[in-house]
């Protein structure tokens, strides 16, 4: 059996990042679903594979991103900001420091964290088998 793979949607992110630079640690081959690829190739180097999509628009969101995916780790999130005293990077955001009434920067909560969950799992639906202790649920009505 050769290296698994994963899929992270939302590397970039607080938690993405984390995950991504564990997975690397630990061996894994690492598919890094991001909106921004110059951003993503800045932060997380050149040991993953960087794949570009938007889950609020789900055609852009390829089945081939999907293809040899042994696990999937969804941390996408809408994007907020601090409403001051922030870098244009981010400096802040990304050594943890919390903000105390952060704004909504880009689209909706409902948009991502629900419709656009709800699209990488349905194309997770289609490549990763049922298997012992994991469950994909529906994101709109809570099922599995």
């Amino acid at each position: 059996m050769g290296k698994r793979r994963a899929l992270v949607a939302g590397a970039t992110g607080g938690m993405g990042k984390r995950i991504t630079e564990q997975l690397v640690k630990q061996g894994w081959d690492v598919r890094c679903l991001v909106r921004d690829v110059p951003k993503a190739k800045e932060m997380l180097g050149e040991n993953v594979d960087i794949v570009a999509a938007d889950i609020t628009q789900p055609r852009t969101v390829q089945p081939a991103y999907f293809d040899d995916v042994d696990a999937a780790f969804i941390c996408t999130a809408v994007k907020v900001a601090p409403k001051e005293g922030d870098t244009e990077g981010r400096s802040k955001y990304y050594q943890g420091i919390a903000f105390f009434e952060p704004e909504v920067a880009e689209s909706t909560p409902e948009a991502v964290e629900l419709r656009g969950a709800e699209t990488l799992v349905n194309e997770l639906r289609r490549v990763l088998p049922p298997s012992d202790g994991v469950v994909l649920v529906e994101p709109s009505t809570g099922s599995t």
